[in-house]
């Protein structure tokens, strides 16, 4: 793939990352071609995204080591890995924290609660050999906070299916 300008939303970041690993893991070769986007490119490595893509994959231009940038900016929480053999249970506890400081201690606890769900479906629930991942931008021109959590698993909906079947065949 090749990128030409423009910038990127979180959101879309986060099924790319997703995206490149599910076809870095199914024996696809990659590769990412960020030459024609500086600033998207160093966005890209400050947040911490090209440590989670899988080692295969080929990213030009050289990808830069941005990580004395982490944690010193309250607007970011970079890309976190949410290993289900061993996750952090820190991530949670910092995306609250990134909230907070941009929203105020008003919503905290509801914020946490929905981050802690999510974060415990990846960690309990994914199923998948590849971790999944946490990150947070905040956006100032439009006052919005976007928060990534993703794993690469069956999803929410396989994962109930059985479930649905024997208790509500009905609806199933």
């Amino acid at each position: 793939m090749t990128f030409l300008g423009g910038s990127f939303l979180l959101d879309s970041l986060s099924r790319l990352l997703a995206l490149v690993n599910q076809l870095s893991y199914s024996g696809k070769s990659i590769s990412l071609d960020f030459s024609a986007c500086d600033k998207s490119f160093s966005y890209l490595c400050r947040i911490g995204f090209f440590e989670l893509i899988d080692p295969s994959v080929a990213v030009v231009p050289d990808v830069k080591d941005a990580s004395c940038y982490y944690g010193h900016n309250s607007k970011v929480m970079e890309f976190g890995v949410i290993n289900p053999e061993e996750p952090d249970e820190s991530i949670p506890v910092q995306l609250k924290q990134a909230f907070i400081e941009q929203a105020g201690k008003k919503h905290s606890n509801a914020a946490f609660t929905m981050i802690s769900e999510l974060f415990g479906n990846v960690r309990d629930h994914s199923k998948s050999p590849i971790d999944g991942f946490a990150a947070l931008q905040v956006y100032a021109k439009t006052n919005k906070i976007q928060t990534v959590i993703s794993d690469s698993g069956v999803g929410i909906a396989n994962s109930l299916r059985r479930v649905l079947k024997e208790r509500y065949p009905e609806i199933y």
